[in-house]
This record gives structure tokens, C-alpha cells and sequence, in this order.
């Protein structure tokens, strides 16, 4: 075998894999090339049909597929139930707002008639990471699928049985042969498949290394991209906020998926006034949180994906503390077997620490004191990164204008960062090119082409 899943759970093997040789991927580049010629001709009509019967395929297997995303990855049941169902809603917004999305537009000019029309690319590569495994997969190929094109992904090899499981799904739901099909591959054929001519389109939610090594195939072979990557966001709290509301959503927005989400509220930003009582507010939030056997449908919080990711949270905590920093609960691993760290709530930090100049993918929670409104947003924007952020206020049109200066893709009021199907999805700056979602997300793999009809 080349290589082997483990459960972050119990530490202990599951399933073993070989990676598929690229002459069998070839034979699925060709297929994918030929599913595309049916496919893309289908009226948007009857793709609308299937993918509504893929939102039923997916709650059908609802058990299987939150199994899978357990085991592989160690999210809690209820998120991976949860998921399951936010991607199966997913499918029939973009079932029903295609047709809308995707219409043609009429422009005035000098001719007779001058149109706009979204035209599917056609074979698009998907490299989706382990941390949402239905979501992200799904999220990606819907938009492009309802546009006429067709998928192939290439999945984390964390998760392995989850995209064969969604292949399955897609098929179990009636989509014609070739429309969706999995590989589960290394480094070297994902590079091959890039460069192949039949592929059009290359989207990848990542990390920004990875990304920026990604983005270099595609660009060096002029495919188009889109790339969702890392975040670092922050989650400002103002002098006049709701405070218990605001610390509720924080543990939330930083506990999420046992806080690897690239969407996490990752920095707090909080005004010296509210400080003291959002600290205490926000311990007892995270305090509280069930963490352990993610099975459990009591338990709230599971492990991390992997030992080594514990090792890599261990070390961002350790240098805060290094540096000065106080830990307000948490910062250690749990003892016992598994990938498990605790909810962690940091103190007395400082712009030189890891937790806020680097990404934490993990449950640690860093509370960066600031005297102002400008500061606030001096530190919101001191990150390579742009992906989210919100900021809490009881004065919506101060909450507006500090939101307005913020540097990122999706801004929250009242509300953590969180991704809707019927609002545009990305980053700016580090966090990568590109949207996801809505009508934006349906059009970014398409061939904008214009037509221009003059008088015999």
C-alpha cells in the first residue's frame, strides 16, 4: 500500500491505498473530455433535475458519509451530518438560481444585438482539502457542474473514502457517466493532470504554500484558477459590543470543526474597556465545550485531523507563552490516545507571537487588547492573509465604518464568518484569487463570450 488513513480518534489505522498510476487517470481525462460533450449540451433545465436528485442522494446517505467524515478526519457526528446536509442545500440553491445566474445578458452598441453568454470551459480539476470533505468538494463542483462543465477530484489523501463515497453518491443520484469522478493520486499526477490539455479550469482550497505552487502549474500552462486559501481572521470586539453575545459566537467561531476552518475567528480584537469581561465571558464559553469522542452525539468538540497538527498548535502556544503570554484555560495536549487538543484562551498577547502572525489551525483563541477603533483595524489588516472577519457593535453604522477599512473577502456584523451558497465566497492578498458561491462562484468557470449580430 502506498499509504494508509488514520483515525485521529484512536491513532489507530483504517484502510490502506495505492495511488492511481496517471495511465488510469488519462482514461479518466478522456472520459471526463467525452461526458463534457454530452453534458454541456444538456439544457440547464435537466442538469437542474439531477443535481436536485444529488441533494436527495446526499441526504439518503447522510450515515455513511458522516462515518467516513469521522473517521478520517474526527470531526464531531453532528458537524459531519451537518455538513452533509449544508451541502445537499447547496444543490438545490444552485438547482434553482442557475437559470437566473447564468442568463444571458443584452448589451446597446452599434450593431443589431450585442449579448453576453456563460459558456461551460470544460473538464475542471478540483483539489480539495481534508477539513470539509463534502463541503469543499461539493462546494467547488455544483457551481461548474450546473454551468456545463464537468469534475474531476483530486481530495486529500486524509480522506480518501469520502470522495469515493461522494463518487458514489453522484452516481447513486443518476448524473451521466464521467460527470464527477474521484482520484486518489500523489503530488506528481496532480502536476501531469494540470498540464494536460483537457483539463480547463483548476480550482484548489489549500493552503497558501500550496496554493502558490498550484497557481505556478496554472498559470505556467495559462488554465484558468481559483484558489481559496489560508485565514487569519479577525474577529474585532468595539467598546459598546453585546458582550455575552459577542463571546457565545466567538467560542463558536473559533471552535468550529475543533477550529480548523480557514474561516475561524483566529485574532480577537478587543477594546480595553471590554476586555476584561469578553475574557471571562469567552472562558466560561470555551470551558464548557464537550470535547472528546467525536461518535458521541453529545460531544461537541473532536480531535485535530492528525498528531502532527497538535504538534504544530503545541509549538505556536509554547512561543506565546515564551513571549510573555498567559493562558487562561487550556494549552496543553489532552492526555490519552488521539489527536486531542483542548479549547485554549490566550492572554496578555503581543504582535511578535506565532498565534498572530501565523495561522493556527486549531482551537486557540489569542485576545489582542487595542485602545481604539483605528487600532483595531491597524491590527485587523497587520496579516499577510484576507480571507474574513466581523466586528461586533451595538452601533451598526460604526460597526459599518470599521468593517468598510477591513482588508478581506467576507465581512461579518453581529455574526462570525461563515459560508452562505447565496453570497460570493474568497480572499484578497494571501488568502487567494478568485470566488466561490453565488451567481459569482456559478460564472467563474465559464467563457464570458460576446456575441455581436450585424445587419446582412
Amino acid at each position: 500500500m502506498d499509504f494508509y488513513t488514520i483515525n485521529p480518534t484512536t491513532g489507530e489505522k483504517i484502510k490502506g491505498y495505492n495511488y492511481e498510476p496517471f495511465a488510469s487517470i488519462s482514461k479518466k481525462l478522456d472520459a471526463a473530455q467525452e461526458a463534457f460533450s454530452f453534458w454541456s449540451k444538456l439544457p440547464l433545465a435537466e442538469r437542474s433535475k439531477h443535481v436536485k436528485n444529488l441533494a436527495q442522494s446526499l441526504r439518503k446517505n447522510i450515515e455513511a458519509g458522516a462515518k467516513a467524515i469521522v473517521e478520517e478526519m474526527g470531526k464531531t457526528i453532528g458537524e459531519a451530518k451537518g455538513e452533509i446536509e449544508k451541502s445537499a442545500w447547496l444543490c438545490e440553491v444552485y438547482a434553482d438560481k442557475s437559470a437566473e445566474w447564468l442568463s444571458e445578458e443584452t448589451v446597446q452598441a452599434d450593431g443589431l444585438m450585442h449579448k453576453v453568454r456563460y459558456e461551460p470551459l470544460g473538464v475542471v480539476l478540483c483539489i480539495m482539502p481534508w477539513n470539509y470533505p463534502f463541503w469543499q468538494a461539493i462546494r467547488f463542483a455544483i457551481p461548474g457542474i450546473m454551468a456545463g462543465n464537468v469534475s474531476i477530484l483530486k481530495h486529500s489523501n486524509n480522506v480518501p473514502e469520502s470522495a469515493l463515497i461522494l463518487e458514489k453518491i453522484f452516481s447513486d443520484a443518476g448524473f451521466p457517466k464521467n460527470v464527477f469522478q474521484a482520484t486518489i493520486t500523489n503530488h506528481a499526477n496532480v502536476g501531469k493532470m494540470i498540464e494536460s490539455p483537457i483539463i480547463k479550469g483548476i480550482s484548489l482550497t489549500g493552503s497558501t504554500a500550496v496554493g502558490m505552487k498550484v497557481g505556478e502549474m496554472a498559470g505556467k500552462n495559462l488554465k484558468k484558477m481559483v484558489l481559496e486559501l489560508g485565514g487569519s481572521d479577525p474577529f474585532i470586539v468595539l467598546d459598546d459590543a453585546d458582550l455575552p453575545a459577542a463571546a457565545k459566537n466567538a467560542a463558536q467561531a473559533r471552535l468550529q470543526n475543533c477550529g480548523q476552518s480557514c474561516i475561524a475567528g483566529k485574532r480577537f480584537i478587543v477594546m480595553e474597556k471590554a476586555a476584561k469581561e469578553f475574557s471571562e465571558l469567552l472562558k466560561i464559553e470555551m470551558e464548557k465545550r464537550i470535547t472528546g469522542d467525536p461518535t458521541n452525539p453529545a460531544t461537541q468538540m473532536g480531535p485535530l485531523y492528525a498528531l502532527s497538527a497538535v504538534k504544530e498548535v503545541e509549538e505556536q502556544v509554547a512561543d506565546a507563552i515564551r513571549k510573555g503570554a498567559k493562558v487562561l484555560c487550556g494549552g496543553k495536549k489532552m492526555e490519552g490516545p488521539g489527536a486531542f487538543y483542548p479549547p485554549t484562551l490566550i492572554t496578555n498577547v503581543t504582535m511578535d507571537m506565532k498565534v498572530m502572525t501565523e495561522e493556527v489551525f486549531g482551537p486557540v483563541a489569542p485576545i489582542f487588547i487595542v485602545k481604539s477603533e483605528e487600532e483595531a483595524i491597524k491590527i485587523a489588516n497587520s496579516t499577510e492573509y484576507g480571507l474574513g472577519g466581523c466586528v461586533w457593535s451595538k452601533n451598526l453604522d460604526r460597526a459599518e465604518r470599521v468593517a468598510q477599512k477591513v482588508e478581506c473577502g467576507s465581512i461579518f456584523i453581529n455574526a462570525f464568518t461563515k459560508s452562505d451558497p447565496r453570497m460570493p465566497f474568497g480572499g484578497i492578498k494571501m488568502s487567494g484569487l478568485g470566488r466561490e458561491l453565488s451567481k459569482y462562484g456559478a460564472r467563474e468557470f465559464t467563457n464570458l463570450k460576446a456575441y455581436n449580430i450585424y445587419k446582412a
